[in-house]
């Protein structure tokens, strides 16, 4: 069921994603999905983890958790990310969230 919703999730999202102007600030930080992956693969402080072919990497600083989850190669969505940014130190507390996905013209 997890994944059905993630699925919506993405085709709710993927028209706002190629409405975007391409001078408009990324979602994530990050101007592709690849850059993304990598510097958090360099990051020391960011744990990594896997699931179900799904790789994820957590961060926490001054009371922000953030959450980033790239989609397996097998998934439709792929390349793609979903950045989660929850702030702690804020009542009732602060959510964002981000997602990109990169689709080849030739899909659309």
């Amino acid at each position: 069921m997890q994944r059905y919703k993630f699925l919506v999730a993405i085709i709710f999202y993927l028209p706002m994603v190629n409405a975007q102007d391409s001078t408009a600030a990324s979602p994530i930080g990050y101007a592709t999905v690849e850059q993304a992956f990598k510097a958090l693969q360099e990051d020391p402080a960011a744990g990594r983890q896997g699931y179900e072919g799904w790789t994820m990497f957590s961060q926490k600083a001054n009371g922000v958790y953030i959450l980033w989850s790239f989609t397996p190669e097998f998934h439709p969505a792929n390349p793609g990310v979903v950045r989660r940014e929850i702030a702690k130190n804020k009542w009732p507390g602060k959510y964002q969230h981000g997602c990109v996905m990169q689709v080849p013209e030739r899909v659309l």
